[in-house]
């Protein structure tokens, strides 16, 4: 019987999970900001050390659509992700700066190849 509820608890969970809305679950707290993390079992890392525009790109496919079960409707990415790196001394240093329609993220990809994001809420337009 437990073992039923639990399984009931977790399909109920699941469902009302779906049915938030993309920036509440990217914004778990009413702040401009929050940090996710993707182990690298939870997405599919490029080969090698540094964080490509495709790595970026399948980062945030595995986020945004596989583990926040965001609908497509809901966020755009219109331009592919822009990579850098912002010191040459330091390979650890490439990030990636992807925008959407929500707002910006910056990625980053640890020596684990872990997936680190940021999003940052895109700031309301003022009416006048």
């Amino acid at each position: 019987m437990r073992v039923f509820l639990l399984i009931a608890m977790f399909l109920f969970a699941s469902s009302a999970l779906a049915q938030l809305r993309c920036v509440d679950k990217l914004l778990p707290i009413p702040r401009p900001s929050a940090s996710h993390q993707l182990a690298s079992g939870e997405w599919t890392p490029a080969p090698g050390d540094v964080l490509t525009i495709e790595g970026a790109e399948q980062a945030l496919k595995s986020l945004v659509f596989t583990k926040l079960l965001c609908r497509e409707n809901e966020i755009e990415f219109a331009v592919r992700p822009i990579c850098t790196t912002l010191d040459p001394t330091a390979p650890d240093s490439h990030t990636c700066f992807a925008p959407s329609s929500l707002g910006h993220f910056i990625i980053t990809q640890d020596n684990a190849k872990n997936a680190n994001l940021i999003f940052h809420k895109m700031r309301r337009q003022r009416r006048d």
